[in-house]
């Protein structure tokens, strides 16, 4: 009976360690919130774009050359997850805080949460 109490205590106390991390992730990990105009591997992401889902590859690259970052997408990140992305989508990327100085940025996305197709 008490080695039982002991695994239940010790159960519970590292679920609300792993809860509670879980929530610091994701309330301090920094943000980019924008529209999904490449993906893939990686994908490129801009603050705001209109009319992006009638245009080509050719035309996108050309009208936001300079804007958004390029985020590669990490390893662990499901391969279903990523074949839900695709251009159009609202999306907030969960990434290192980091963004290196390219045309467009690039940056590590640690997660991304798909906000509306």
């Amino acid at each position: 009976m008490k080695i039982l109490r002991e695994y239940l205590i010790c159960t519970l106390a590292l679920f609300l360690i792993i809860s509670i991390g879980g929530f610091l992730f994701f309330t301090y990990t920094p943000t980019y919130k924008g529209v999904i105009i490449e993906s893939g591997q990686s994908i490129w992401v801009v603050a705001d774009a209109e009319n992006i889902k009638y245009k080509s590859k050719q035309e996108l690259r050309e009208t936001y050359m300079y804007q958004g970052v390029e985020f590669t997408l990490p390893t662990y990140m499901p391969e279903k997850k990523v074949g839900q992305l695709s251009v159009g989508d609202e999306v907030i990327i969960y990434f290192s805080g980091e963004i290196r100085a390219s045309a467009p940025g690039g940056g590590d996305a640690y997660w991304v949460s798909l906000i509306k197709k």
